[in-house]
């Protein structure tokens, strides 16, 4: 119940008798609002409106979520104990901060306050977003790996953004802005806090590799085993694994980034 056929009213509406199960993954089971697909300044739908009786289980981030609704609205007897909890199975790194502390409590049953008006009546076990308004809950996402590994001459972009992330909110980003190369950590702590720099090389001659073409700026771990940064076709920054460089491998945790010898031996990390 989240958008905006018949003019959003929800008026009468029962869902009850419903068996949802994750055997995959969910991001959310039933959805109720306007702001839990959209944001929190899009108007609420109206009741009202029943969800009783449903049984949810499995891989579900959200099972049952509730923002934007006006007009009534009973969420009674439903089922969410046979839900597994979130961290075994999904990542929340491009979620809205509200959105993240509900998933870090495991919220099966979350919900807004302030963005509920009228009559209500809900099950025990919600909880109740004390980090503002959550929004978006589609956000999570299957479970991403712990590492990545990359052979010679299997990793080339230019400084673009994003090149992967991993799970533990590990980003390696190249980034177009300055040429710098740098992992972050992108779980929030805060409503106000952003990404948390981990490491980074140092940015391009210049401060940046705009405007223009942000191909002036590229990254390569070469088949000589070396990972270097180029600027204009020449060198600003390298690892120094020339020779011995075999495999270059970004993981969830230190060292995080690592070129590796033909033995599996460290030969030069973050």
């Amino acid at each position: 119940m989240v958008d905006w056929t018949y003019d959003g009213n929800y008026s009468k509406v029962l869902v009850t008798g419903n068996k949802i199960t994750g055997t995959h993954f969910f991001a959310v089971g039933i959805a109720i609002g306007s702001s839990v697909w959209g944001v929190e300044n899009d108007s609420p739908l109206t009741g009202p409106a029943t969800v009783y009786g449903n049984t949810l289980s499995g891989n579900i981030s959200f099972p049952i979520a509730i923002n934007g609704w006006t007009g009534g609205l009973s969420v009674t007897g439903n089922s969410v104990t046979g839900v597994t909890k979130p961290a075994k199975f999904s990542d929340h790194d491009g979620c809205s901060w509200p959105t993240q502390e509900l998933w870090a409590k495991s919220a099966a049953l979350s919900y807004f306050s302030p963005g509920i008006t009228g009559s209500l009546a809900l099950q025990s076990g919600f909880v109740n977003s004390t980090a503002g308004s959550p929004t978006y809950f589609l956000c999570t996402e299957p479970l991403l790996p712990a590492s990545m590994t990359w052979g010679l001459n299997k990793l080339g972009i230019s400084a673009q953004g994003t090149v992967v992330d991993i799970h533990n909110g590990v980003s390696l980003q190249y980034q177009g802005s300055d040429g710098n190369l740098v992992i972050y950590n992108t779980t929030l702590t805060s409503a106000t806090a952003g990404w948390s720099v981990l490491w980074s090389s140092g940015g391009a001659p210049g401060g940046n590799c705009w405007p223009g073409d942000e191909n002036l700026c590229y990254m390569s771990f070469q088949g000589d085993g070396n990972l270097v940064l180029y600027f204009n076709g020449t060198s600003y920054w390298d690892a120094g694994t020339n020779p011995g460089g075999y495999k270059l491998v970004l993981a969830d945790q230190k060292p995080l980034l690592s070129v590796l010898n033909s033995s599996g031996q460290a030969i030069w990390t973050t």
